[in-house]
């Protein structure tokens, strides 16, 4: 694109030298490069956000996953534990009916 806008240019040239005030070429070149430019800056700052947008993403997942095992963790140990505590319960039941049949007899017999 940028040759065939030098190639017009010398067209307009001729052998007298460029026309007086004729920047047209000059002014379109300017402005694709402009826009390039702008085009590569908003390249490079939307490849920059979906960067950090992947990454966020990545290190979300992996604190959810932490997340998750810790929860599962935590339920082991919880129902661990209410194990144990239905067993003491029932351990603590156990001896008081004991300790009940005893002194029931005590007292009858």
């Amino acid at each position: 694109l940028g040759a065939g806008l030098i190639d017009q240019e010398r067209v307009q040239v001729g052998h007298d030298g460029p026309e007086e005030g004729s920047t047209s070429g000059v002014s379109t070149v300017n402005s694709l490069k402009s826009q390039k430019t702008v085009d590569s800056i908003d390249n490079k700052y939307w490849r920059e956000y979906r960067e950090q947008m992947i990454n966020l993403k990545v290190g979300n997942m992996r604190l959810l996953q932490e997340l998750i095992e810790g929860q599962k963790t935590f339920q082991a140990i919880l129902q661990k534990a209410l194990e144990e505590q239905r067993a003491q319960v029932n351990t603590l039941t156990h001896l008081c009916e004991d300790i009940n049949r005893k002194f029931v007899r005590q007292e009858s017999g």
